[in-house]
């Protein structure tokens, strides 16, 4: 039997539903990772990202992607193009990967890889010179999905509760 096409592409208000759908079973699984970073007994912050996402499509710096298998969401990616002042003073334009997650039956399938390689096409095609990318060390698959992407570690963000 012949495997259906995996399609990539823009978000659209009309998937807001099914997206916020993807995004709790986002925020659940990176609530069994690292637990005390993520509230799950939060009904307000669920909704709250309906607002949000709706908020984040209308945002010209944000790119919203979303990979379907027979019209059915599978996997999104967020990213954000930014001019940043470096260090020498020249502004560059700089991309940020803020999200990325494939629902469990086809996490590792090349599903996160489509959606990662069509928002480097998209920042590249806008003038981004270099990306980066927030990943918990609690998620060591992440990471090395990130890094067989070409990505290196940089710098390491510390967290503490208080």
């Amino acid at each position: 039997m012949p495997k259906t096409p995996i399609v990539v592409r823009n978000v659209s208000e009309s998937d807001l539903e099914q997206l916020q759908q993807l995004w709790n079973e986002q925020y659940d699984y990176h609530y069994e990772i690292q637990p005390e970073y993520y509230d799950l007994s939060s009904p307000v912050l669920r909704q709250f990202w309906i607002a949000y996402l709706a908020e984040e499509l209308a945002n010209p710096e944000t790119g919203f992607l979303i990979a379907e298998e027979k019209d059915k969401i599978i996997g999104f990616l967020r990213y954000r193009i930014s001019k940043e002042k470096v260090y020498s003073g020249a502004i560059t334009v700089r991309g940020e990967i803020e999200d990325v997650f494939v629902r469990g039956p086809v996490r590792c399938k090349g599903v996160g890889a489509q959606l990662l390689q069509q928002a480097e096409e998209n920042m590249r095609a806008n003038g981004v010179q270099s990306m980066k990318i927030q990943c918990s060390m609690n998620n060591p698959k992440a990471v090395r999905f990130y890094e067989r992407a070409g990505y290196q570690m940089m710098q390491v963000l510390l967290f503490k509760l208080l």
